[in-house]
Formats: structure tokens, C-alpha cells, sequence
């Protein structure tokens, strides 16, 4: 979304179409792991939702370093909404860590459970 709108500022054409093609590949990044740590089973879903976390934090991190570019750009409707962009960005990404980490220790339990034969 925030690729997108980089990508309208005439001043930040070129950093937009960066920006668009390093968003779409963490996107679908994203939405491959979230697939492959259904997808696993008890032993290898923790290796995967490691990975998760790992991307999930890096989308924080370029929300975060988002919103440090908008806010030194020029004031403007198309920079404010860069900015609000970049925060919702930064608060999902949040969660999405959050969440895999909580589905982590829960991921861990079971891999225990499995590596001592005992039934989920």
C-alpha cells in the first residue's frame, strides 16, 4: 500500500518503485510462511514460525523506518498519508509478531509433546 503511494509523490519516484518492489516481495514472504507453518508439522512449525517472527519483525522495522522518512519529507496531503500508512503498517506488523510469537510457545509444546510420544 505505502509502495504505492511513494511511487504517486513526484519528488520520490524512483525510492516508490523501490520501495513498491521491496514491499511486494516481503508481502508475499509473509503470506508464503503464514502457508508453510499450517502446512508443517509439529517438528519443523517451530523452525517456520521462527522464520515468521523474523519477517514479521523486519516489516516493524521498514514500517519504523517509513514513518522516519515522512516525517523529515515536505508537510503535504500525499506525506500525511504516507505517514498514516506507514503507522497502520507498523501496528499490523506489530500484532503479526505478537501472534507468532504466542503461536510459537504453543508450536514449542507440541513439538515436545511429539518428540515424547505423548498425544496433543
Amino acid at each position: 500500500m505505502t509502495g504505492v503511494l511513494w511511487v504517486s509523490q513526484p519528488e520520490a519516484e524512483q525510492l516508490g518503485v523501490f520501495l513498491l518492489a521491496l514491499g511486494l516481495l516481503g508481502g508475499s514472504a509473509l503470506a508464503a510462511a503464514a502457508g508453510w507453518q499450517r502446512a508443517a508439522g509439529p517438528k519443523t512449525r517451530v523452525f517456520v514460525l521462527v522464520v515468521l517472527a523474523a519477517l514479521s519483525g523486519g516489516y516493524v522495522m521498514a514500517g519504523v523506518l517509513g514513518l522516519l522518512l515522512t516525517g523529515s519529507a515536505p508537510e503535504g496531503f500525499g506525506f500525511t498519508v504516507l505517514w498514516v500508512g506507514h503507522l497502520i503498517g507498523v501496528v499490523v506488523g506489530s500484532t503479526l509478531y505478537l501472534l507468532t510469537l504466542v503461536e510459537g510457545l504453543g508450536a514449542l509444546r507440541d513439538r515436545d509433546r511429539a518428540l515424547n510420544g505423548l498425544q496433543p
